[in-house]
């Protein structure tokens, strides 16, 4: 406390009625809640723990999630993860693309699978 050489709790000029109501007012505080009702995430998978991170990212950044309870559900994700390695339930990740189907999935998106007509420079 400013200007005390004590804190709150020692105090001798804070009664003591008012340390313990302060007391159990922490208390209370300390059991957090999620105010609005979240929709349930089904966790077969570790795809599907990755949307719970990513939900869970952006609940804390809108101010609708508490820290405590995001660092909660980062850790049970990354036990729920750890127990679905040891049962062997495969993370579902996409089939690999090789370089010639990339590259036609560009030239279709911009548009570049048709061919150019271009003269070779004139040689001088």
């Amino acid at each position: 406390m400013q200007g005390s050489d004590f804190c709150y709790f020692h105090n001798p000029e804070i009664p003591n009625q008012e340390k313990t109501q302060a007391q159990a007012r922490g208390g209370e505080m300390r059991g957090s809640r999620i105010n609005i009702p979240l929709p349930k995430i089904r966790l077969k998978k570790p795809n599907d723990i990755v949307i719970l991170l990513a939900d869970t990212i952006n609940r804390v950044r809108l101010g609708e999630m508490d820290i405590k309870t995001a660092n909660c559900l980062g850790a049970l994700s990354g036990q729920m993860i750890r127990a679905m390695d040891l049962v062997g339930i495969p993370p579902t990740l996409p089939k690999p693309i090789s370089l010639a189907d990339r590259a036609k999935r560009w030239e279709q998106f911009f548009g570049l699978n048709k061919p150019i007509k271009q003269e070779p420079p004139p040689i001088s």
